[in-house]
């Protein structure tokens, strides 16, 4: 799914820095006896494709992740059965009332649980991982989550989107906020389909 559109993966530095003492929120760690702090980043890319044949890339940079996100990752590591899912779809919406569009949106924040006006949300049409230097084969430390939406699925101004997981399902605002992003307006027609790729590097 426009792959060649995502950013290349680049092979981890294999010097390991002193530790230090560094506060991160969301999936970020930090440990005195570490040798390295350890952060998530998430790059989007979302792909317009109309009914004309035009097609729209439109590289969204990297996402926020949500302070909720570490207890979610607590869980799982915990192997705490009553987590659905790390992961389970994206959620798009429309932002808050009143916000100032131009040129872009408010910018995201780890504080935030839900999205402003969600609008529609999908499970993940493929989730793969992208083989790196370290890790030729699958798994890697770098993983796709891909969703499509169909011409009459998410049609609206979208300016926010975030990946869902714990307990969520396809009904609005349930289970946990991981990553978050607000962008300039895309403009989802009923006569296009819309894919969403989300790229986490561990």
């Amino acid at each position: 799914m426009n792959s060649d559109k995502l950013p290349k993966v680049k092979a981890i530095n294999e010097k390991v820095p002193q530790a230090q003492d560094k506060s991160h929120s969301g999936f970020g760690f930090r440990n005195a006896d570490s040798f390295k702090d350890v952060e998530v980043e998430g790059h989007l890319i979302a792909t317009l494709v109309h009914n004309s044949g035009q097609v729209e890339v439109r590289d969204l940079g990297k996402n926020i992740i949500t302070n909720a996100a570490s207890v979610l990752l607590a869980q799982l590591i915990n192997n705490n059965m009553s987590v659905a899912y790390g992961a389970f779809g994206l959620a798009v919406g429309t932002g808050e009332a009143g916000w100032n569009l131009l040129p872009s949106p408010p910018a995201a924040t780890a504080t935030q649980t839900q999205l402003f006006n969600e609008l529609f949300r999908k499970q993940f049409q493929s989730t793969a991982f992208v083989a790196t230097v370290q890790y030729p084969t699958p798994p890697s430390n770098v993983l796709d989550l891909t969703t499509f939406f169909a011409e009459s699925e998410a049609v609206g101004a979208l300016t926010e989107m975030g990946l869902v997981g714990g307990n969520a399902s396809l009904t609005a605002n349930t289970g946990t906020l991981i990553n978050y992003r607000t962008f300039p307006v895309i403009n989802k027609p009923n006569t296009a389909t819309l894919t969403i790729t989300w790229r986490l590097t561990f």
